[in-house]
Parts: structure tokens; sequence; C-alpha cells
């Protein structure tokens, strides 16, 4: 169920706004695709979700820290990358019911 994947998504404490973007993006590059990894370079993530290099990369390392996304480097500017689908898997495990998803949301976009 995408619905309650995304609601465990919204509700992992520390994942900013920024990270939750650059993580959907590098699942439409992978799982989007039919692959569970891929080589996928910061320069079409960033214009994807519009984000500046410089956060892309801010954003891989917290998704890293959280236990949500992996790279291996191939060869010299090659990086395969994935994450971990669904995120309830890696990092928190519980359910969360969509109000609470709702409200993490507002929270994220509301700055707070």
């Amino acid at each position: 169920m995408l619905h309650r994947d995304l609601a465990v998504l919204l509700a992992i404490p520390g994942l900013t706004w920024e990270t939750a973007r650059v993580y959907l993006a590098i699942g439409d590059l992978t799982h989007g695709r039919g692959r569970p990894r891929a080589v996928v370079g910061v320069g079409k993530i960033a214009a994807m979700t519009r984000l500046d290099r410089r956060h892309v990369h801010r954003a891989l390392r917290r998704l890293a820290e959280l236990g949500l996304y992996g790279q291996r480097t191939i060869a010299p500017r090659v990086v395969e990358r994935w994450i971990e689908w669904p995120p309830g898997g890696a990092v928190c495990g519980a359910s969360v019911s969509l109000l609470e998803a709702g409200r993490k949301c507002l929270q994220v976009f509301a700055g707070k």
C-alpha cells in the first residue's frame, strides 16, 4: 500500500522536506522504473527535485544516516544508488495513521 508507506516515510523523525523530495526522486529513478538500483547522477536528482546540488548532497547524507539510502561507486563519477523501500522496514517499522502522517506533512512544510 503506497499511502501507508508514504505515511511511514513522513513520520520519520528528522526527515526534512528536501530529504523527502530526494528520497522520492531516487525511488522514481529506481523502483519506479522497475529496478532496485540504478546509476543516477546528482545532477539528475537536482533537476528532478529542483534543488541545488549542495542540498541534494546534504539530503543524501541525511538519508544514509537514517538508513534509507545506499550507494556504491562503480568508477570515478559513476555511482549506483538505491533506497530502502518500503521506508518503514529500514528505520522505524511502526505503522502510522494517515492523520498522523498528514500532521507531520503540515509540520514539515510549515517549517516546524
